[in-house]
């Protein structure tokens, strides 16, 4: 078999068998994270970050490609994967297709960020020539990609450009058709296929049991909240609470599948019974409208607070009494942990990985997803009960700090980008 010509002279083509990875992977399905990973021991399988990779010794430049660079837990994750990789194996470059507040902290850091806009809404040809011509510029070793538009792109830039591609896979988009019927074709533009959590994979090999060869799982991580310098009470003093004041929180982008309305009406029937408290709903979305005109039809205004996306998160949530997240379907979100690391109980509904995280009564509290009662419910209980919350939440901190770290993460998708520009270099 010859292989085909590519656009990249300074670089030899990719030997066709290095796309062809004949070792299986089991998924199994596991609310316990204890058990999910004992399952993959008895199965054979070893995640990414237990794997042992040879090093290389040329150095290997990684090409983060993302759809925008606004606050949101996939763009967190390709901050950490930047700002916190090996810097004497690793360089980095960091394409989008809209800016957003997160470039100019990357690029403060001396980071280099392209922004290269999308000009045609979907599905933009020249993009993933643009992003092709770019790569080949800058002599990308492997390509990263975060968020379908990004997929998109960037993968089929990838594939024309000889180049090893990894997505990783935030969610899982049911809902949206046109993602349902390109992503088996983007599938195959990918080398590498990353879940960030259990339950993530699992729903991935069970839609498109042809990505199995190909799936790995490397949970999401986050930095704990001192080591970002900001202030404990900025958020406090933003919406001018005082640090007496009771204060339920949750942060994520204002979108239908996070459930905001649900918790806003869940709310109310907490105030209903008496408990003077606060709501505050960190983020920026197209539901913002349609939450506000919820929180005033329902007499809220003054007591529910949306600021807006605020930098630093994992800092901000270090200030609630109490975290909820009442998500209609997720991944595995970067805020979840971010409360979970700072020691902040928990309250969530069990979609995609929460539920590997939030174990009932031992981490957390789990809720059906959609059911503002069962979750004012829920509320109430822990409000009323100041040895559960401490309790949950040091399990919680506890298993954060143990699974969940930045750095832990990182380093599994290093191993992961040696892998591919080793097998793209034989």
């Amino acid at each position: 078999m010859t292989p085909r010509r590519i656009a990249r002279p300074l670089r030899k083509a990719r030997n066709p068998e290095s796309l062809c990875f004949p070792r299986s992977l089991v998924i199994l399905s596991a609310t316990d994270p204890q058990d999910f990973r004992a399952g993959r021991e008895r199965s054979g399988f070893r995640s990414v970050a237990s794997s042992q990779v040879p090093t290389l010794a040329d150095r290997i430049t990684v090409a983060q490609c993302v759809f925008d660079l606004c606050h949101g837990g996939a763009q967190q994750v390709v901050r950490s994967l930047v700002l916190l990789r090996d810097r004497s194996r690793f360089d980095s470059l960091v394409y989008a297709f809209h800016d957003g507040a997160l470039a100019a902290g990357l690029r403060s850091s001396g980071e280099r960020v392209s922004i290269l806009p999308q000009r045609t809404p979907f599905l933009d040809p020249s993009l993933s020539r643009r992003l092709r011509d770019s790569f080949c510029k800058e002599k990308v070793d492997v390509v990263h990609t975060h968020l379908f538009g990004a997929d998109l792109h960037a993968g089929l830039a990838a594939k024309r450009a000889g180049l090893p591609a990894v997505m990783t896979v935030h969610s899982n988009r049911h809902d949206n058709w046109r993602q349902r019927f390109l992503a088996g074709w983007v599938f195959r533009r990918f080398d590498r296929i990353v879940a960030v959590g259990g339950l993530v994979a699992d729903g991935l090999a069970s839609s498109w049991p042809s990505v199995r060869p190909k799936l790995r799982l490397i949970r999401n991580g986050v930095e704990e909240p001192n080591r970002t310098g900001v202030p404990s009470s900025m958020l406090r003093t933003l919406l001018n609470l005082s640090r007496e004041e009771v204060l339920i929180g949750t942060v994520g982008r204002l979108a239908p599948e996070k459930g905001h309305v649900d918790l806003v009406r869940a709310f109310r029937i907490v105030l209903d019974r008496g408990s003077p408290l606060q709501l505050v709903i960190v983020g920026e979305g197209p539901m913002r409208r349609q939450i506000e005109d919820e929180v005033a039809s329902a007499g809220l205004t003054g007591r529910v607070h949306l600021p807006g996306s605020l930098p630093q998160t994992s800092a901000l949530v270090s200030e609630f009494d109490l975290f909820v997240l009442p998500s209609l379907r997720e991944g595995l979100p970067l805020s979840l942990l971010e409360a979970m690391m700072a020691g902040v109980p928990c309250i969530a509904t069990p979609v995609g990985s929460v539920g590997e995280v939030i174990r009932d009564g031992a981490t957390g509290r789990l809720v059906p997803p959609g059911d503002p009662r069962d979750l004012a419910g829920a509320i109430l209980g822990l409000l009323r009960n100041p040895e559960e919350r401490a309790w949950l939440a040091a399990g919680a901190r506890d298993l954060a700090l143990r699974e969940y770290g930045a750095s832990e993460m990182v380093a599994a998708y290093e191993r992961l980008y040696e892998d591919l520009a080793k097998r793209s270099r034989e």
